[in-house]
């Protein structure tokens, strides 16, 4: 451990006193100022340090290994030098002044970084607010893509089973159209018995007649039906692919919004990084 002594309570005894009283391996073990309201005096008290008026007095320790003279004063090295120990190393003002100096712009630095530290922290604080936000609009959006993508599956669903229902009731048409084909050839062939038949059978051609009209009748609204069908069997199809498609840009959307909210996160710690390295920025410049 060194022990060092500083003469002079000025603001560059008070300099040098705030950068190396904290170091590892060093022990200030007083410092000398006639003037108790020199800024050195006050650090001093503040730090605990022992304050002395007479400069003798402390030079004079026997454990003493390094005075620093930050006076100023040309006459005080050369009593410091009398009555010092021979082991106790003399650093005079201008040794002091360098070394004054390179505290100064320590002291310049650090007050660099505690500044940078504070803007970076408050950029991490920011960029963190912002993040949460983002999201927060991802989570949402993920949500309603999700939502999205299970209605699209559903609207698929319907359009399939619409199709199917119309293949069916084509099938139907086709079975009506072939009954009332066989109605109309039936009632052909009772008017031509009923023409055979003479007087006796007029009445049951009449019916015969209203039999193929009805059956006329059938397949030209059957075949109506099924045109109409043909219609709208297309334009479900036409639905059907465009789901399909919107299904697929759904799904694409909803993996899209699960990447971003992976990256929000990604980014949000990023933000705890930046602001773990203010701190530490910070914790620096107070050593």
């Amino acid at each position: 451990m060194t022990r060092i002594a500083i003469i002079g309570g000025g603001k560059g005894g008070a300099a040098i006193l705030q950068a190396i009283h904290s170091l590892d391996g060093v022990i200030v073990i007083g410092l000398a100022d006639t003037n108790p309201d020199a800024p050195g005096v006050l650090l001093a008290h503040k730090l605990g340090v022992p304050v002395f008026n007479d400069f003798r007095q402390l030079v004079s320790n026997s454990d003493l290994e390094v005075i620093i003279e930050a006076t100023g004063n040309d006459k005080i090295p050369e009593q410091i030098a009398q009555i010092k120990h021979p082991q106790a190393t003399l650093i005079d003002a201008h040794a002091a002044k360098l070394m004054m100096n390179l505290v100064e712009n320590r002291e310049k630095m650090l007050n660099t970084i505690t500044k940078r530290a504070q803007e970076l922290e408050t950029m991490g604080q920011e960029l963190q607010k912002s993040i949460e936000q983002l999201a927060t609009s991802s989570a949402a959006l993920s949500k309603g893509a999700e939502a999205m993508t299970a209605q699209g599956i559903h609207l698929e669903q319907v359009a399939e089973q619409a199709y199917a229902s119309l293949n069916e009731t084509d099938t139907i048409l086709r079975f009506i159209k072939t009954i009332a084909n066989q109605t109309k050839l039936l009632g052909l062939n009772a008017a031509i018995e009923a023409s055979r038949a003479g007087e006796h059978g007029r009445g049951f051609t009449v019916v015969a007649h209203e039999v193929r009209k009805l059956a006329e009748n059938s397949v030209t609204s059957t075949d109506k039906i099924e045109h109409i069908i043909q219609e709208i069997n297309e334009s479900v199809k036409e639905i059907a692919a465009g789901i399909a498609d919107t299904s697929k840009v759904i799904r694409r959307q909803a993996t899209t919004s699960e990447e971003l909210v992976n990256s929000t996160q990604s980014l949000y710690q990023i933000a705890e990084k930046v602001l773990a390295l203010a701190s530490n920025l910070t914790d620096l410049a107070k050593e």
